[in-house]
Parts: structure tokens; sequence; C-alpha cells
């Protein structure tokens, strides 16, 4: 399961690709991820201009000109592959190899650097959406969630819960509780304070 470092490295690496380029043609090789893509999802996306990408949590958005958001999470093994269509060379946005027969989605993007962004993942845990406008930059993040079914982040307790910029994973959990030092019937509330600057980014 990609971390949060790894989706904000994969974010860094699409973000020169996918700002300010548009999309010019989509093409979903199956009917579903983890979820059923959502209806007229290549037509909504074909033509759209990317005015930037942004990462919450663990889910990626890119803010569209016509006002909708697409969303993407990686779920378990999902990653994106750049293909530079003047040198016709390839790689991944998170430096990793992938098998081709696990490409799911591919967008074709013009601009200063036309490219091929292709969505590999074998375990299809990962899924995308399309969120109406009203879900741009400063947008509520709950609402963002409910746009997404039965996705919730994971792990979020004391001082992150209800952050939008990042849950507790395994090592945040870790030293929370170490500080805590919880005993059944004890309550973790006292060690928030002590975590309360402390947050994943």
């Amino acid at each position: 399961m990609p971390e949060l470092p790894e989706v904000e490295t994969v974010r860094r690496g699409l973000a020169p690709v996918m700002e300010g380029a548009t999309i010019t043609a989509v093409e979903t090789r199956r009917a579903d991820l983890r979820f059923a893509f959502p209806r007229n999802f290549n037509a909504r996306l074909i033509g759209q201009r990317v005015d930037s990408l942004d990462r919450r949590g663990k889910y990626l958005i890119a803010h569209l000109s016509g006002g909708e958001s697409l969303i993407m999470h990686l779920g378990m093994s999902g990653r994106f592959t750049i293909a530079d269509k003047a040198r016709a060379t390839a790689r991944s946005a998170s430096d990793e190899k992938t098998d081709p027969r696990h490409d799911h989605v591919l967008f074709e993007f013009s601009g200063r650097r036309p490219a091929l962004v292709t969505y590999n993942d074998p375990r299809r845990f990962g899924f995308m959406d399309i969120a109406p406008p009203g879900y741009g930059p400063g947008a509520p993040w709950k609402r963002i969630l409910r746009r997404c079914p039965k996705s919730r982040p994971k792990g979020q307790i004391g001082p992150n819960k209800g952050c939008p910029a990042g849950s507790t994973g395994g090592c945040g959990a870790w030293k929370y509780l170490c500080l805590r030092g919880p005993l059944p019937g004890r309550s973790l509330a006292p060690a928030q304070g002590r975590l309360r600057g402390w947050r994943p980014q």
C-alpha cells in the first residue's frame, strides 16, 4: 500500500506533464477498478485542461478547467507510467517497473510536453471518480470523501482525526501508542497534546 510520501512522489512526477495540459484522449480497458467508472467517464474528461494536480491524504485530485475534479486513488498496487511522445520513451511516475498487461486507463495529454499517461494496477484496488463542480482547492474534504463510495482514510486517530492532509499510518500510530502506553480501559486522549505539532504531510 503506497504511503503518503510515495503518493506525493507520484504527484510530483505527474504534475509537470499534467498541469496546464489538455486531455485529448482517454481509454479505459475495463469497466471498473475497485469501483465502476462513473458514467461517461471518458467523454467528461476529453477536452478538459488540468489546472492543477493536488494531493489530499492518499488521493490525487486533478482540478479540471470545466470545474469538475478527477479523483484518483492508487489502492495497493496502482502506478502511473509517463510516455514522452516526442522521445518515445517511458518511465514510471513512481520509478517502478510495470506490467503492461495491467494497464487499465490511458490518458493522452497535449501541451508543452505531449505525453501518454497510463494507470497500471495489478490488484485493481485503486479507483477513479469525477467530482462535480465545487470540489476544487479548498473544498471541504469530507464532502469529497462522500463522493467516493466505501472510501475513508484508515488509521485516523488522536490529533490527526479529520485532518485532510494525511492520516495516521503504521509509524504514526506506533508513536502515538508508545507515548500513551495504552492499557485496557485507559483513554488515549492525554497523549494528544504531545503530538499536536506532529502531523504527516
